[in-house]
């Protein structure tokens, strides 16, 4: 049952998800999620479908173009990358200090448009962040648990001073798996270059992922057919069906207003 206590989160991407399964852990709290959701990702339920049920991967790329094609997908400057075809909105907005910030107008966010790649940052890199990374730090293996970051212990896992151990699921190329082979042998002479070598950390689905790992289709650039990459419109699908949060799309947070009391 509800309290009058009401929390606000704003958007579907990736930190709403990471805010929202912490909050939904007290059954008091009543979760008002409002997003934007100008595009809305249902509609390639059918072309997903289509380019599973495909054994060739030329069959598979072909089904993704003529869709594309047929729907006249538009291209930006901006950060834009086709989800089964899925034209991704974006915005750039210039906050303080010179720091850019990109807004996705899509439901799951920028989860649409990534490859599950989820490195921890570097130190340095946050020198001249409002935030410092100790802040950060104390909560890498909570989010590595929640996004299902698999990852091994190498050497940029050192580089990133983040062990985290938990199964792919998945090969290199036949490519990339020579090339890493010979290049570990000299991983102690390029670091003197600063040159860091090991697999990204990346965040598959943890529901898909328990009973299917990757099948190798190609199609990852275009988004996976088989929902094993990461994207939290899915979690969002989950939320909403249990009824834990009140979903509001169409809205658009342009400023907070906070003060002592609220």
């Amino acid at each position: 049952m509800f309290t009058n206590k009401v929390v606000g989160v704003v958007g579907s991407g990736l930190s709403s998800y990471a805010c929202i399964s912490r909050l939904v852990l007290d059954p008091s709290i009543k979760i008002v999620v409002l997003d934007n959701d100008k595009e809305s990702v249902n509609f390639i339920d059918s072309i997903q479908k289509k380019i599973k049920e495909q054994a060739n991967y030329i069959n598979r790329l072909k089904i993704f173009y003529d869709f594309i094609n047929k729907k006249k997908i538009n291209r930006s400057h901006q950060i834009n990358k086709s989800y089964f075809g899925s034209s991704i909105f974006n915005e750039e907005i210039n906050g303080e200090n010179n720091f850019k910030l990109y807004s996705s107008n899509s439901y799951g966010g920028f989860s649409n448009i990534w490859g599950g790649v989820n490195n921890t940052p570097l130190k340095e890199s946050l020198d001249s962040w409002p935030i410092k990374y100790s802040d950060l730090s104390q909560y890498f293996y909570k989010i590595a648990k929640i996004l299902n970051v698999c990852s091994e212990k190498d050497n940029m896992s050192s580089l990133l001073k983040f062990d985290y151990e938990n199964e792919y699921g998945f090969n290199l190329s036949p490519i990339a798996n020579e090339w890493y082979r010979k290049i570990k042998n000299r991983i102690s002479e390029i670091n003197k270059d600063d040159i860091f070598v090991g697999r990204s950390q990346l965040s598959l689905n943890n529901d898909f992922n328990k009973n299917k790992f990757c099948v190798e289709c190609g199609m990852c650039m275009h988004g996976c057919p088989h929902d094993i990459i990461f994207n939290s419109r899915l979690k969002f699908d989950d939320l909403k069906r249990n009824n834990q949060i009140h979903y509001y799309r169409d809205y658009k947070v342009i400023e907070f207003i906070e003060n002592k009391d609220k």
